[in-house]
């Protein structure tokens, strides 16, 4: 009987009171965030690289062959040259983030 008074008497107070809501407050947001993060981890990504010598129009039909069946979430690309003075090529690399 004395233990629940004392629990109860500590929990009048206001800052103890307080801080138990907070805690709680901060367990219902971390629940709903790891809703959210399981969501997001489902995403998935896929590189596309152009070959060498490879025709551009055919590095876009693969791209766009690929995201015309899954959920798009982002799309990304770098583009760098390689060669020398005489024979020179760009390569170019796309990523694909989806779901």
């Amino acid at each position: 009987m004395y233990k629940a008074y004392k629990v109860y008497k500590t929990i009048a107070k206001p800052l103890v009171l307080l801080t138990l809501f907070f805690i709680h407050f901060q367990k219902q947001v971390y629940k709903i965030c790891k809703k959210r993060i399981k969501k997001e981890l489902k995403m998935k990504i896929k590189l596309f690289h152009q070959r060498y010598k490879q025709a551009l129009w055919d590095l876009e039909s693969q791209v766009n062959g690929f995201m015309a069946g899954v959920e798009v979430i982002d799309v990304k690309y770098t583009e760098a040259t390689v060669g020398d003075s005489e024979d020179m090529d760009s390569l170019t690399s796309v990523m694909v983030l989806y779901r």
